[in-house]
């Protein structure tokens, strides 16, 4: 059975990497779950959550700059 491809995210800044440890993913697991409950309580946040759009705006105009 064919593989099938993720749609690049357009907002990605890295590829997904794999994992250190192959069989080990456990660490991963434990880290994603931080990283999406943090992103939860920003984006119920409407404050945090426009701060943090007006701050990737301005580093994606930094690094437009940068990478010309």
């Amino acid at each position: 059975m064919a593989e099938k491809k993720k749609k690049k995210s357009p907002n990605a800044l890295m590829e997904p990497q794999p994992a250190v440890w192959a069989g080990d993913n456990k660490w991963r697991a434990e880290e994603d779950h931080r990283t999406l409950t943090r992103a939860g309580e920003v984006m119920s946040d409407r404050e945090r959550m426009k701060a943090a759009k007006d701050h990737a705006k301005k580093m994606q105009k930094n690094m437009e700059k940068v990478c010309k």
